[in-house]
């Protein structure tokens, strides 16, 4: 399954990645229940003749799909925390301009008013 696109307002960011958290937790969840499988797996490897191959096979299977989603949902939380912390930096940057740009506007809008000096 794919994650959807970041989106890239501050409001939607951080509802993505609540929802990415969410998701993160579910798996942490999952965790015993994956380590409980694996280790079943290598018992029954280790104290058996056959089937050997087909239960490696199962288990490095299963690792690697952990693997996989374990790594995918913490890049995209990094990212996405990442991705918060500089709109947010962004939009206090935004906030800090905005009050001089008005009082520059105000000037410009009072010089094109005034007549113009002799």
């Amino acid at each position: 399954a794919k994650l959807p696109p970041v989106a890239f307002t501050k409001k939607d960011v951080e509802k993505q990645l609540r929802e990415l958290q969410q998701i993160r937790n579910d798996v942490w969840k999952r965790s015993g229940e994956y380590e409980n499988n694996r280790t079943l797996g290598e018992t029954f490897i280790s104290s058996c003749d056959v089937d050997q191959d087909i239960v490696r096979k199962q288990l490095d299977v299963m690792k690697e799909r952990w693997d996989s989603i374990n790594n995918e949902v913490l890049q995209q939380v990094e990212y996405l925390e990442s991705t918060a912390r500089k709109l947010g930096e962004f939009l206090e940057k935004v906030r800090a301009v905005e009050a001089p740009l008005v009082r520059c506007e105000e000037k410009l809008e009072a010089a094109l008013i005034a007549p113009p000096a002799a």
